[in-house]
């Protein structure tokens, strides 16, 4: 069986507005392979998931994987879990082995409590394409952290990381290629177990806001899709497929 991802060229920038943006204008030109990197010294018009503003500061990672699976449109959400599970092995192996970052649904990454990195998922349709592009946005907090945000947020160097954006890049390049080789082996179980192993606030009572809706129970598990499973006061299950965790 050939590998989804073998390889991944990487296209660097110094500044961009956004690797995802950029990520875009390549596949719409057409002279790039199906599977790439952009990655950026500089972001300037970075965002999160919910259109929320991602502060891009020098020496961090900022990042998109750009992938074209041969797989059903339905199973193209899991990719967003693949990375966040890459991400945290590939941050886990330059920490103190006391340091253990944690999962927070669907795909922020946390140390004791405090957001490092997040994960902004788009799917791009191209006419003439047989599968549509997943394009996967990754901020890193390498060197410096923002001290302005509302939630705690840390950054690699607090914990004694001495490498920079680009060396952290290849070690989760190469988690990355890993993860995905599995989850084309061995479809989306594995990724959703390795993805609970390191899951914070599994089994504890959780908030989730929906939009304007708070909605408070045990997060039980995730789903086969990748969805969270909560169960509600009463006792009944609810899936949640898009939302923010307040944790307890």
């Amino acid at each position: 069986m050939t590998a989804i991802v073998d390889s991944l060229r990487i296209f660097r920038y110094s500044v961009l507005g956004s690797t995802n943006d950029q990520t875009r204008t390549l596949i719409s030109a057409g002279k790039v392979p199906p599977n790439f990197i952009v990655v950026a010294s500089k972001q300037t018009s970075g965002r999160g998931r919910a259109g929320k503003a991602w502060q891009s500061m020098p020496g961090n990672l900022f990042c998109s994987f750009a992938l074209a699976p041969s797989v059903p449109a339905i199973r193209l959400s899991e990719i967003s879990l693949v990375v966040a599970v890459a991400l945290q092995a590939a941050i886990a192996s330059v920490l103190p082995f006391s340091s253990k970052p944690k999962i927070k649904w669907p795909n922020d990454i946390l140390i004791d409590g405090s957001k490092i990195s997040g994960i902004l998922l788009e799917v791009m349709n191209t006419p003439g394409q047989d599968c549509s592009t997943v394009i996967t946005g990754v901020g890193v907090n390498i060197v410096s952290r923002p001290r302005s945000l509302d939630r705690p947020s840390t950054c690699l160097l607090d914990f004694g990381y001495a490498g920079d954006a680009q060396s952290f890049l290849e070690i989760l390049t190469g988690q990355f290629l890993s993860c995905m080789a599995g989850w084309e082996k061995n479809g989306f179980n594995s990724v959703r177990q390795a993805w609970l192993d390191h899951a914070v606030g599994l089994g504890e009572e959780i908030a989730i806001r929906c939009g304007n809706i708070l909605q408070e129970g045990l997060f039980e598990t995730l789903d086969g899709t990748g969805a969270l499973v909560l169960r509600l006061p009463g006792g009944s299950l609810r899936t949640i497929t898009a939302g923010d965790v307040f944790l307890g």
